[in-house]
């Protein structure tokens, strides 16, 4: 069953069923424009995998949507503070000791960490997740 905005998304060009598009489909986005369903060198997470739910806060709520070496793109929900439905994290350096926000370890400074791409600064700026905690993305990095 369709929920509200792809029914709204889809109520002009059928068929709305993501999972009968080829890789060559294109996908239409807001003023017609369209993007191909393809990703190159990334990692799709299989849509049936079920958001993270932080060990550090009840309410934080994270899902990986693509993964590689370098950058992840992440679904980041956290109630009463913000929610990003498609949020890119880059591989970055710890400037200062932490925890990820996936797993709850500890995080020291000078390990490769994601971070959020910071233009324009987002409320969760300051996070930070574990290359190891992440599906597709290599753990020694």
């Amino acid at each position: 069953m369709l929920n509200t905005m792809e029914s709204l998304i889809c109520e002009e060009a059928p068929p709305c069923d993501a999972s009968a598009w080829s890789e060559h489909d294109a996908m239409p986005l807001r003023g017609g424009v369209a993007h191909p369903l393809t990703t190159i060198d990334r990692a799709l997470v299989p849509e049936h995998v079920a958001a993270a739910v932080s060990p550090l806060r009840p309410q934080l709520f994270v899902t990986v949507l693509e993964a590689d070496d370098n950058a992840l793109l992440i679904r980041w929900v956290e109630s009463g503070r913000c929610h990003y439905g498609e949020q890119r994290w880059r591989l970055r350096v710890a400037l200062q000791p932490g925890r990820c926000a996936i797993s709850g370890q500890p995080i020291e400074a000078g390990e490769p960490v994601f971070r959020p791409v910071r233009r324009p600064v987002p409320a969760n700026g300051d996070e930070m997740i574990r290359p190891a905690s992440v599906p597709g993305a290599a753990p020694g990095t």
